[in-house]
């Protein structure tokens, strides 16, 4: 009767770690799924706003979406609406052209400082030298619960009206 009581605990605590388990899994799952419908819920209020979403970023739940220099540029110029300009550039880097209310965090002070400055329910426009730190930008404030960011696809180097201010700036030299 012994080896029988071992035998049967012994199986108690195996179907014991198996729904521990599932139910870690479940967990994990459950918070995936908020995190979707957060996401799904972002973009329907950036339609909602007459905000541009790229099909891809609905369709594949993307968390940030990306926005061409042109259309960073129109929604940058659209009046009463409000947003953060957020410049994630190095210190040392200054655009040729100047930009009202940019709020500077340069790429590496962005985790310990985002949730200082930034509001997770206002649209955040995020821009740096060439658009590969924005894109980092955008995927650690996504991974901090901010789910209304764009990116500004090429930063300043492709945003209008820079070229043609360098060139203005190289003629006047």
């Amino acid at each position: 009767m012994n080896k029988l009581q071992n035998n049967i605990f012994y199986k108690f605590n195996i179907v014991e770690e198996k729904i521990s388990k599932l139910e870690e899994t479940v967990a994990n799952l459950q918070d995936q799924l908020n995190e979707m419908i957060q996401i799904q819920r972002s973009h329907l209020i950036r339609v909602k706003n007459n905000e541009f979403v790229s099909d891809d970023t609905i369709f594949y739940g993307l968390p940030y979406a990306d926005l061409s220099p042109y259309r960073a540029y129109t929604t940058y110029n659209r009046k009463n609406f409000n947003f953060i300009f957020l410049d994630v550039s190095d210190n040392d880097f200054s655009p040729s052209l100047n930009f009202e209310d940019v709020l500077k965090i340069p790429l590496d002070k962005l985790v310990e400082t985002c949730d200082e400055f930034l509001n997770k329910k206002v649209p955040i426009m995020v821009i740096s030298e060439d658009g590969t730190k924005s894109i980092k930008a955008c995927e650690i404030l996504a991974g901090k619960g901010y789910y209304n960011i764009s990116n500004v696809s090429g930063g300043y180097k492709f945003w209008p009206g820079a070229r043609d201010k360098n060139v203005t700036d190289a003629r006047s030299a």
